[in-house]
């Protein structure tokens, strides 16, 4: 298979469970392609990224911030993070009918300054940055939080009944972005392969001035 041997971390952070859902989703698809997944909760004692292919890293967004486990990972290990290909992805209402809304709204903006600064304190530079669309759990939430989410659906015409919960995941956004974030980890890979086996050829190494004058 196209991918076959890729040996992948994917690390996650959720607050309700759809983070969760999602990353076992993605790691169910890259199976299907022959990539070997070691999935971990960013609070369950992770591994460092040594020794992995690549590695994909997604968080919920919960009052504007991103789960602590997964900020505190990513700053222990940046130095890692930039010298193998890694991916990162958002879960957030904020995501909901993010395509249709194009590149200026309100929503898309918020969450760029969000991660945008995240990654500019940590110093990481993921190849890829992905926003998926959560799902407002009603019935996992406090009062307050309830009320707070229903005033955003109220606000934003999405299903407001708080005796059930409502998924927005595009589950086919999903299929797509894991293929071209394999792809993009395994084209990283092969780039690099091929800059640690460049030689210099035997007469341009007569003439160290090529590369020292």
């Amino acid at each position: 298979m196209y991918f076959a041997g890729m040996k992948l971390l994917l690390l996650y952070g959720s607050t309700d469970g759809q983070t969760d859902k999602i990353a076992r989703h993605i790691k169910s698809e890259a199976e299907k392609s022959g990539v070997e997944v070691s999935i971990y909760n960013a609070a369950d004692n992770p591994p460092a990224p040594k020794g992995f292919d690549g590695v994909i890293i997604g968080s919920s967004i919960r009052d504007r911030a991103f789960q602590a486990r997964v900020v505190a990972y990513v700053r222990t290990y940046v130095s890692e993070l930039n010298t193998i290909p890694s991916i990162f992805f958002t879960v957030s209402s904020a995501a909901i009918g993010l395509r249709e809304q194009g590149p200026k709204s309100w929503r898309r903006k918020g969450l760029t300054v969000l991660v945008d600064t995240f990654l500019k304190e940590s110093g990481w530079k993921p190849l890829l940055v992905e926003h998926i669309a959560g799902a407002i759990k009603f019935t996992k939430y406090s009062w307050q939080t309830k009320a707070g989410f229903w005033l955003m659906a109220l606000f934003s015409g999405w299903d407001r009944d708080t005796s059930i919960d409502h998924e927005y995941t595009d589950w086919e956004a999903v299929d797509a972005f894991v293929k071209v974030a394999y792809q993009q980890i395994k084209t990283r890979n092969e780039q690099i392969s091929s800059a640690r086996t460049f030689r210099v050829p035997s007469d341009l190494r007569m003439h160290s001035c090529y590369f020292s004058c």
